[in-house]
């Protein structure tokens, strides 16, 4: 599933990721998502990547790219985060 705001780059699908951490590459930061299994995947934030930089870093550690979505999709809430279907969110009330 591509990412709105980051490209991402899966070197080992396997890994559970337990944590994150941030490196730099060429002065532009990335988040490095980690497990026991070790590095699980790489997130580039469009911000500070072009795609190509993110395609071409990706390639170089042999993992699988995926550019960050044009669009941001609409998600559906889950029943318990929608205020009609829980007493304990009071929207505007005091």
């Amino acid at each position: 599933m591509p990412y709105p705001n980051n490209h991402a780059c899966v070197i080992n699908a396997s890994v559970k990721v337990k944590g994150s951490m941030t490196r730099e590459h060429a002065g532009k930061k990335y988040t490095v998502r980690v497990g026991e299994g070790g590095e699980r995947s790489y997130l580039y934030p469009k911000d500070g990547w072009d795609e190509a930089a993110a395609r071409a870093h990706c390639k170089a550690h042999g993992g699988t790219f995926e550019p960050a979505s044009s669009k941001v999709e609409e998600t559906e809430l889950p029943d318990h985060l929608i205020p009609a279907l829980n007493p304990m969110i009071k929207l505007g009330e005091e």
